[in-house]
């Protein structure tokens, strides 16, 4: 029994315990095993498949430690492949006839999930990702539907590599596709137009962006070559050095389904859009005979399997009409596209699952910049490409942009001053290499407009200099100083002074609004800063802001002002305190005279009644009932087997006492908040000796000895 007890603390103790993940070692599947795989995967029986890898890689995970690693079972290449394909292949996905069929690609799905959180990254194992997720030559595509018993005894050990499966070979997306920029622009464009195949590619790239960025973080902190990774035989697609190539990328990683887009990244599968079929019900009535390898006039159900020795370009021909026929889709052109708030751009960039995952790809790029300059590209090259770009688009996309990057703060600083210097008349700054200085934020950025007199231009300016100024805030990087402000505020009366322009009003008016609501954000980033570096927020240039701008509805006789100390703001600074009457009569005196020719208004038609004295001197505390006893000196306990006379989230109010002094300070209920207390529902106690054998609160006997001898000592 007392071994049992054990094992049940020792049980109970793992469970409360967080699991840590350890990635395993893996090994090759044996040309058995990998064949009774390839035997399910050349039938079509994906989901079998799969599920049967996925029990091989993932037996022992939670019980493998550092010390003790337990080796999975990976498998070939091909399958690794395969699976991939059939995350997004139509025919098993979105033009699916049966849920058996989807059931495989998921279990795809969950396959290379596992071997993606599971496989630690050794040689063999990137060796096998890479020869997977490779567009050209690494895997052998031979005609399909051969059997493998037709394969001579000498070939034996390379027939695992060698998938009969359509969907492995002339359909497999690796073959397709023209190369991973296709895809991810033809991916972004169904975010925007075709929801139920975004839907898959989302998974897909999500899952393929897992696996290039865990891939090229290894090889940087390990020291490995760079030039090996996956991301950078992508790019190397194309001139890798060239501005052409930078630019086909960043148009992809940008597509909106407009008609250039889908021209330029068209569809992977020939009709892939189509609506699936009615399922076929006739008989099949040919002869099978599986071992002399005929299928009779199975191979004939899926359309595409005549297409498998189909050469790559005349399936791409194909793909290109598709494209074509889609160019007179109805959506503009993102840069002429009117985006009227941030929640608009967000879905015309197709969702924020598509924003992150195009983030994500700009940030994975900067590395590659950084890492690769010379081969690649440099920082400063990748940002000015995207430069272009981005200041074109509509203020509320660049908006959303500037503000969910993925970008680490440095280089977030870099692009906004490259976008920046390129909406403005300055001088371009490169600050991929050194971080911008408090002299240079104050001379060179904060105080400029817009070359042109546009709302929207001088919105996207001010945008991009919130964001420098809240990145260069932490670490805090600057001090609130006069030029500071002064810089702050010539920059705000810049820009707002700009007269607008006639060509996109529509864009026009978006812009004005932002411009007006970031200017008032710079400010309070200012304010912030104050307090942040410990001073005292200079309080006259907001409130005047607040108060100058609405300063003729405010001068009017007729419209009053009210003030509630109700409504007073939370912190003990002096911008949250406010002010006792008599100072804030001086203060506003003041202000109307330096702002006299905005607002002018009389104390008189303030309305005071609900400032009481005192208004301004108080303090919250919250605590639990039995420690406020201490602290009130407040005894009375109606039922000593609660441990506290207040009910749960009362609130009581106190005065110091007329004896109170420093170092002797005693606090006393006011009578309203005595008024206010509950009424008490319980038994009441009247003598100690009445508390033995109590029927309310807490029946512990020994409890009840401790509470009489402390009432008794107390006597």
């Amino acid at each position: 029994m007392a071994n049992g007890n054990s094992v049940d603390r020792a049980l109970e103790a793992v469970s409360i315990c967080p699991r840590q993940q350890y990635r395993r070692p893996v090994k090759d599947l044996s040309y058995e095993v990998a064949s009774h795989v390839q035997a399910y995967l050349d039938h079509q029986r994906y989901e079998q498949a799969y599920i049967f890898l996925h029990s091989l890689l993932a037996a022992g995970t939670s019980i493998t430690t550092p010390a003790k690693p337990y080796v999975g079972l990976l498998a070939p290449a091909a399958q690794i492949a395969l699976a991939s394909t059939l995350i997004v292949y139509p025919h098993v996905t979105t033009r699916a006839t049966s849920d058996d069929a989807i059931k495989g690609s998921d279990a795809a799905l969950k396959y290379l999930r596992c071997v993606q959180n599971t496989v630690d990254r050794s040689v063999e194992s990137l060796r096998a990702f890479r020869t997977a997720f490779t567009f050209t030559g690494s895997r052998r595509r031979g005609p399909a539907l051969h059997s493998p018993l037709d394969s001579p005894a000498s070939t034996r050990g390379y027939d695992i590599e060698q998938l009969n499966d359509v969907a492995a070979n002339a359909q497999s997306l690796w073959h397709c596709a023209e190369d991973f920029w296709h895809i991810v622009g033809w991916a972004f464009n169904c975010s925007v137009k075709h929801e139920k195949r975004w839907r898959r590619w989302r998974l897909w790239l999500d899952i393929m962006l897992s696996f290039i960025e865990a891939e090229w973080d290894d090889c940087t902190n390990n020291g490995d070559p760079l030039q090996d990774t996956l991301i950078w035989q992508y790019i190397c697609s194309q001139e890798p050095l060239a501005g052409n190539t930078r630019k086909r990328i960043f148009r992809a990683i940008h597509a909106t389904g407009d008609p250039q887009s889908l021209k330029e990244f068209g569809q992977v599968w020939d009709k892939e859009l189509q609506a699936p079929k009615k399922e076929d019900t006739k008989k099949h009535t040919s002869l099978v005979d599986f071992e002399k390898g005929d299928i009779g006039d199975y191979a004939s159900e899926d359309e595409d399997v005549d297409m498998q020795d189909a050469p790559r370009s005349a399936i791409r021909g194909r793909r290109s009409r598709n494209a074509c026929k889609e160019s007179d889709t109805s959506l503009p052109l993102l840069e002429d596209a009117f985006i009227p708030d941030y929640d608009a751009a967000v879905q015309r960039l197709g969702g924020i699952d598509a924003v992150e995952l195009r983030q994500r790809l700009v940030s994975l790029l900067s590395k590659v910049a950084r890492g690769l300059p010379d081969h690649f590209t440099s920082v400063e090259g990748l940002f000015d490409t995207l430069a272009v770009q981005l200041r074109y688009f509509p203020v509320s996309v660049l908006h959303l942009l500037i503000t969910t990057s993925r970008l680490s703060p440095a280089d977030q600083v870099a692009l906004n001053v490259t976008v920046l210097t390129a909406l403005t008349a300055e001088k371009y700054i490169n600050y991929t290499t050194v971080a911008p200085t408090q002299g240079e934020l104050e001379r060179l950025l904060l105080p400029h407009r817009a070359r042109t007199q546009g709302f929207a231009d001088n919105a996207k300016v001010s945008l991009l200099l919130e964001q420098v100024f809240m990145y260069m805030l932490e670490p805090v990087q600057l001090q609130p100083t006069e030029a500071l402000r002064a810089a702050v505020e010539s920059g705000i009366k810049e820009r707002n002074s700009v007269k607008g322009m006639k060509e996109n009003p529509n864009e026009e008016e978006v812009g004005r609004a932002l411009l007006v609501t970031s200017s008032e954000r710079l400010r309070g980033l200012l304010e912030l800063l104050e307090l942040m570096t410990g001073e005292m927020p200079v309080r006259e240039s907001p409130r005047k802001a607040k108060t100058f701008s609405f300063g003729p509805a405010l001068s009017r006789p007729e419209v009053p002002f009210l003030l509630d100390p109700r409504l007073q703001e939370l912190g003990s600074h002096d911008a949250d305190r406010g002010l006792d009457l008599p100072d804030l009569k001086e203060w506003l005196q003041e202000t109307e005279k330096e702002g006299e020719d905005k607002v002018r208004f009389d104390w008189e038609k303030i309305d005071t009644g609900a400032v009481e004295e005192g208004w301004n001197s108080k303090i919250v505390l919250v605590s639990h009932g039995a420690i406020s006893h201490f602290l009130t000196e407040d005894w009375e306990i109606e039922d000593p087997m609660l441990g506290t006379n207040w009910s749960n989230c009362e609130v009581r109010e106190y005065v110091f006492s007329e004896e109170s002094k420093l170092g002797d300070a005693h606090l006393v209920e006011t009578e309203e908040s005595r008024a206010r207390r509950p009424p008490y529902a319980g038994v009441r106690w009247a003598r100690a000796d009445e508390w033995k054998g109590v029927k309310s609160g807490d029946k512990d006997e020994h409890v009840v000895e401790e509470v009489r001898e402390v009432e008794e000592q107390a006597q």
